[in-house]
């Protein structure tokens, strides 16, 4: 099963199902691929919330919230109001080992997506 699919099930056997999630889900399951569908599934959980769910997430000790994305790419978002992309693979170059930091969301969520989500979520 895809990684898609197993998200869009996952989300239907909640109590109470993100019709506008599950729809953005489905365009992507049906070839619709891009950076705006992509921020289309970020959902802002808050920070105990998201450890509870992700024991194994290493979040900053200043995240209050955490915006999170279909394949569970995360961003954090902090108390001083910027957002904070955490690359890390140890399999890859330099490059997939960094930080971007941004007052905008915009930014960040395109920093994601063209570094390493559309990589994993066009599979």
């Amino acid at each position: 099963m895809s990684l898609i699919a197993e998200e869009i099930l996952k989300e239907k056997l909640k109590d109470k199902p993100d019709k506008l999630y599950i729809q953005t889900l489905q365009k992507m399951q049906d070839g619709e691929m891009g950076l705006e569908l992509f921020i289309n599934t970020g959902r802002i959980t808050p920070r105990e919330l998201f450890i509870h769910y992700n024991p194994k997430a290493r979040l900053r000790p200043d995240c209050k919230d955490v915006v999170k994305y279909v394949g569970g790419f995360y961003i954090q978002i902090l108390k001083t109001g910027e957002f904070l992309l955490e690359i890390n693979d140890a399999d890859q170059s330099d490059e997939m080992n960094s930080i971007i930091q941004d007052k905008s969301l915009d930014v960040v969520e395109e920093e994601l997506w063209h570094r390493v989500a559309r990589k994993f979520i066009s599979k």
